[in-house]
């Protein structure tokens, strides 16, 4: 034989998984599913004392401060809103419609996340503040929004940053 020809040999045949490669397999797949779990935000215990809120979630104060310093919105006005909007349920969503009295049918409206954002004004922000990865169920992006759309409030309507009842209605 030359240096150039080689020989052809058989294709392997694929052994079947061994039973410790297929547990290691489950465990990492149940690994997986736990640390997504954990990811899950999860409403606080004590919705109505801002204080315990903090103390639960400290990154939640980081958030909301940033966004008061960086928009001049309230830190109280800011929870007073996500609050009143979805009581701190991060993926919260407008009640279905219903036809015959039971069967569910679309959405009341677009609105979804901690402050209830419907989609045409979450397009808004994003397309003004360049937050392309933005989302209405993350706390420090909806803290962004509130804040912003304070500001959006008092540039076209007036209405100032610290005026709850104004801002809100």
């Amino acid at each position: 034989m030359s240096k150039n020809t080689t020989r052809h040999s058989r294709p392997r045949q694929l052994k079947p998984p061994s039973l410790k490669m297929a547990v290691q397999l489950l465990l990492l797949a149940l690994l997986i599913v736990v640390i997504f779990m954990a990811w899950s935000d999860t409403p606080p215990q004590n919705v109505d004392n801002s204080c315990d809120l903090f103390a639960e979630k400290r990154a939640w104060y980081r958030h909301a401060q940033a966004s008061e310093k960086k928009w001049g919105t309230p830190i109280p006005i800011q929870l007073a809103i996500i609050y009143q909007e979805s009581r701190f349920i991060h993926h919260a969503k407008t009640p279905r419609e219903k036809y015959l009295w039971f069967l569910p049918g679309g959405r009341q409206s677009s609105a979804y996340g901690y402050a209830q954002v419907i989609n045409g004004t979450w397009e808004w922000y994003l397309a003004e503040t360049g937050h392309r990865f933005a989302t209405r169920d993350d706390f420090a992006d909806v803290t962004d929004f509130i804040g912003w759309y304070g500001v959006q409030s008092q540039r076209f309507l007036g209405i100032k940053n610290n005026d709850s009842l104004s801002l809100y209605l």
